[in-house]
C-alpha cells in the first residue's frame, strides 16, 4: 500500500510542477525541495517493494524447504541469494524457482535510480511579462 501511495504522490508532485519555472522567484517550490521530496518518495517506494519481496521470498523458501529434501549446499545457496550476486548463476538455485525473486530483488534498486535521473528541465522561453494592447495617441502636425 505504501508503494502505491508513494508512486501516486510522486506523480502528483511532478504533475503540479510541470510547465512552471524550476528555480527563482516564480518557482512553485524551491529547487532543494524539488530534489529532496522525490528522493524521499523513491526511497519509500524502494523500501516498500523490497520489504514485500523479502516476505515473499522467505515464504517461498519455506515452501521449497518443506516440499522436498535438499542438500545443505542448496539450502545455503537459497539463503545467500539475496546477498550474493554470484548465487544467481548457480544452476541449483535456478532449478528451485527462486531465481526470478532474486533477480527482482537485485533490479529494484537499479530501477529506483531511474526516476531521479529522468528529471529533465527544458530550456523554453518563459515570458515574465505579458503583452498588452494600448492605443497610442496620434499627433498631427500641420504647417
Amino acid at each position: 500500500m505504501s508503494a502505491l501511495l508513494s508512486s501516486i504522490l510522486h506523480y502528483i508532485l511532478f504533475d503540479q510542477l510541470h510547465g512552471f519555472i524550476a528555480s527563482g522567484d516564480q518557482a512553485r517550490i524551491s529547487q532543494s525541495y524539488t530534489v529532496a521530496v522525490p528522493l524521499l518518495l523513491v526511497t519509500l517506494l524502494k523500501a516498500a517493494l523490497l520489504s514485500s519481496v523479502s516476505v515473499c521470498s522467505v515464504q517461498y523458501l519455506w515452501r521449497v524447504l518443506r516440499g522436498k529434501p535438499l542438500a545443505l549446499a542448496q539450502v545455503e545457496s537459497l539463503f545467500q541469494l539475496r546477498h550474493s550476486l554470484l548465487e544467481l548463476v548457480n544452476p541449483q538455485v535456478i532449478l528451485t524457482g527462486s531465481f526470478l525473486i532474486a533477480v527482482y530483488t537485485w533490479l529494484v534498486p537499479v530501477a529506483a535510480i531511474y526516476p531521479l535521473s529522468a528529471l529533465t528541465i527544458a530550456a523554453t522561453p518563459f515570458p515574465l511579462t505579458r503583452n498588452v494592447r494600448m492605443s497610442v495617441p496620434e499627433v498631427t502636425l500641420s504647417p
